[in-house]
C-alpha cells in the first residue's frame, strides 16, 4: 500500500490515517469470517471494505487535486512576494527622490554662481590685459601699477583658482550622486557575484539626505571581502532600509549630526560574509524587537512607514540562505547584522524554492 499523502503541515493526516486503520480492520474482519465458514457475513463485510476503499480513493484524488492547487497558490503567492519587493524598493526609491533633488541642486547652485563669477572676472581681466599691452609699449609704469589696482588683481588672482576648485567639488558631488543613484536602481535580477563594498558606499551616498541632518556616517570597509554571489540590488534594499531606520531612530533620540552617529561596517570568516549597520539611536523594547519583522508593524507615525521594510528585508536575506541578527537596548541604540553565505543561496535550489528560505532561516534576534 502507497504512504498515506501527508497534509500541509507534511504529517499524515489523522482522517487518513484513521480511514486505513479501517480498511486493515475490514480486511483483518473478511479473513476472519472465511476462514470460520460464515461467507453470508464475509460477503457483507467485503461489500462495506469496498465502500471504504472507494471513500479513501476518492479521497486521496482529493488530496492529489488540492496539492496541485495549493502549489498554484504557492507560485501565485511567490509571484506576489516578488512583485512585493520590487514594490518596496520604487516606494524607497520614491521617498528618497526629493532628497537627492535637494542633494544635486545644492551644488549646482554654486557651480553656476562660480561660473557667474568667473565670466565677470575674466572680462576684468582682459580688459586689464589690454590697457596693460598697451601701456607696456610706452613703459610707463605708474599708469601699469594704477590698472593693477583697479582691476584689483590679487583679488582675482587668489578668488578664481578658489572658484575653480569648488566648481570641481561641486561637479565631483553631482557625479557621485548620479552614480550612486544609478547603481542603487540597477535591478540586479539575477545572483551573481558582487562586490558588497561598493554597493554600501553607493547606498550610504543615496541615503544621504536621510541621515545628514541628525548623524555622522562612518563606514569601515573590509578591503580583504570577497565577491559575494547575490541579488546585490535586493542586497542594496535590505542596508538602505538599516541605514534610514537608523536614521529615524537616532531623530527620536534627539540627536543632532554632532552627536549622532551610524556606523556601517563589512567583514568576513570562512564562508560567511558579514554587514552590520550600528546606531545610537532611542533603541527597542523586548516588545516591540520581537514583532520587527511581522508584516506591516511600524512604530512610525501614519505617512512616515509602511511597516513592510524589515519585512521585506527579513525574505530577502532568508532567500539568501542568510540571517539577521539584531542587537538592541532601550535609550542605547540598535545594531542589525546580516549575516550571507558567500557562495549565495545552494546551487540546488532555484529561484521559487530561494523564495521559501526565510521561513526556515531568516531571523535570530539577540
Amino acid at each position: 500500500m502507497e504512504h498515506v499523502a501527508p497534509d500541509r503541515t507534511g504529517v499524515p493526516s489523522r482522517h487518513h490515517v484513521a480511514q486505513v486503520a479501517a480498511v486493515v480492520l475490514a480486511v483483518a474482519i473478511v479473513a476472519v469470517d472465511l476462514a470460520i465458514g460464515h461467507i453470508l457475513h464475509a460477503a457483507v463485510h467485503a461489500v462495506l471494505l469496498a465502500a471504504l476503499v472507494a471513500v479513501l480513493v476518492t479521497e486521496w484524488r482529493v488530496a492529489v487535486t488540492d496539492e496541485r492547487e495549493s502549489r498554484a497558490v504557492l507560485a501565485d503567492l511567490r509571484t506576489t512576494q516578488a512583485m512585493l519587493i520590487q514594490a518596496e524598493k520604487l516606494e524607497s526609491i520614491g521617498q528618497l527622490a526629493a532628497g537627492i533633488a535637494h542633494e544635486i541642486n545644492t551644488p549646482v547652485q554654486y557651480v553656476t554662481d562660480n561660473s557667474t563669477f568667473l565670466e565677470s572676472a575674466f572680462d576684468d581681466l582682459l580688459r586689464a590685459f589690454d590697457e596693460l599691452e598697451a601701456l607696456a609699449r610706452v613703459t610707463d609704469t605708474g599708469r601699469v601699477d594704477d590698472v593693477v589696482r583697479e582691476a584689483d588683481i590679487t583679488f582675482l588672482r587668489e578668488e578664481i583658482p578658489l572658484a575653480l576648485a569648488q566648481s570641481h567639488e561641486g561637479l565631483a558631488r553631482v557625479s557621485e550622486i548620479v552614480r550612486a543613484m544609478k547603481d542603487f536602481s540597477h535591478p540586479g535580477s539575477e545572483v551573481a557575484a558582487a562586490d558588497l563594498n561598493h554597493a554600501i558606499e553607493s547606498t550610504v551616498t543615496v541615503s544621504r539626505n536621510e541621515w545628514k541632518y541628525v548623524a555622522a556616517v562612518e563606514v569601515q570597509l573590509d578591503p580583504t571581502l570577497p565577491a559575494v554571489r547575490c541579488h546585490e540590488g535586493q542586497i542594496k534594499q535590505v542596508v538602505l532600509n538599516m541605514v534610514v531606520n537608523a536614521a529615524h531612530a537616532i531623530g527620536e533620540a534627539g540627536h543632532d549630526p554632532s552627536t549622532g552617529r551610524i556606523v556601517v561596517t563589512t567583514g568576513w570568516d570562512g564562508d560567511r560574509a558579514r554587514i552590520s549597520v550600528s546606531d545610537n539611536g532611542c533603541g527597542m523594547p523586548p516588545e516591540v524587537r520581537a514583532r520587527i519583522f511581522d508584516p506591516f508593524f511600524t512604530t512610525k507615525e501614519v505617512g512616515r512607514g509602511t511597516g513592510q521594510g524589515l519585512s521585506v528585508a527579513h525574505r530577502i536575506v532568508g532567500a539568501h540562505a542568510g540571517r539577521i541578527l539584531v542587537d538592541s537596548t532601550q535609550g542605547v541604540g540598535t545594531t542589525f547584522t546580516l549575516d550571507l553565505p558567500v557562495d549565495g543561496p545552494a546551487a540546488e535550489a532555484d529561484d521559487a524554492d530561494a523564495g521559501d528560505a526565510d521561513v526556515a532561516a531568516s531571523e535570530l534576534v539577540q
